[in-house]
Order: C-alpha cells, then structure tokens, then sequence
C-alpha cells in the first residue's frame, strides 16, 4: 500500500531522466517485492505452522486436563485413607482403654478376698475378650498404616 502512495505518476516519466527519480523508483519496486515475500510467508505460517501449534495447545490442553484429574482423583483416594486410619486410630484407643480398665478390674477382683470366684472368672473372661478386642482393632490399624504407606509410594513412584 505504501509502495503504491509513493509510486511516481506515470505521466511524470518524462523527469525519469535524472539518478534520484529512477533510483527511488528501483528502491520502491524492490520494497514491494519485499512486501509480496511478507505476504507470502505470512500465508505459510498462518496455514502450516500456527495449525500445528494450535494442534499442539489442544493436546496439551487435553493432557493437563486427564493429569489433573488424576491428581484429584488420588487426592481424593489419599484423603479417605486418611480418614480411615484416623478412624482406625480412634478405635484401638478406645479398645485399648476398654482393655486396661478391664485389667484393672480383673486386678481388683482377684485381690478382694469378698468376691465368689465365678465373679472373679467373670472379670477374667471379660479382661481376656478386652485385650482380644484392642489386639484386633491395633492390626486393623496397622494394616490401614500399611495400605497408606503403600499408596504413597505409588503415588511417588508414578
């Protein structure tokens, strides 16, 4: 567009005679063959390479989408494991604190001269039932520590 403001009159060729005048058309020529190559390289990039970098971005895109679903996806995971050992942990407090007042109980029995020795049995069966139940809930737990630990180091090793 320039080239072509700039373009001497065609009726003016006759002043073509001088240096400068032809000089400046040459130069004028030659910046709109400049100009056509622009284009033309413009019309290149636009239909072969910004397709493929557009290409590229969608899959990408595509790509960081699935990786931060997965990502949630094991957040998730992580946190219910979490949740449950945390659970588990409760319970083998509680049971372990069954378990000890079971034992002081039993203690107590066995040591108060008063007591028939079936009420005496009775607090044995119910101390031995009590550490049966805190060794339980303590393998649950750690078989919930252990499920975690193993989810973990996949999680790294992924």
């Amino acid at each position: 567009r320039l080239v072509k403001n700039y373009q001497p009159k065609k009726k003016d060729e006759e002043d073509y005679q001088y240096s400068p005048c032809r000089a400046f058309k040459h130069v004028m020529t030659e910046i709109n063959d400049l100009a056509g190559q622009h284009e033309v390289i413009a019309e290149n990039l636009q239909s072969n390479v910004i397709r493929e970098v557009t290409i590229l971005v969608k899959d990408f895109k595509e790509e960081r989408k699935k990786h931060l679903q997965e990502g949630a996806r094991m957040m998730a995971n992580l946190s219910a494991q979490l949740v449950s050992l945390d659970r588990a942990r409760k319970n083998y407090e509680k049971a372990f604190k069954e378990a000890e007042r079971a034992l002081d109980n039993f203690q107590r029995a066995d040591a108060d001269l008063n007591l028939s020795r079936a009420e005496v049995e009775k607090q044995r069966m119910n101390m031995a039932i009590k550490s049966q139940q805190c060794e339980e809930t303590k393998m649950n737990m750690q078989i919930n520590y252990k499920k975690l630990m193993i989810y973990r180091i996949n999680i790294i090793t992924r």
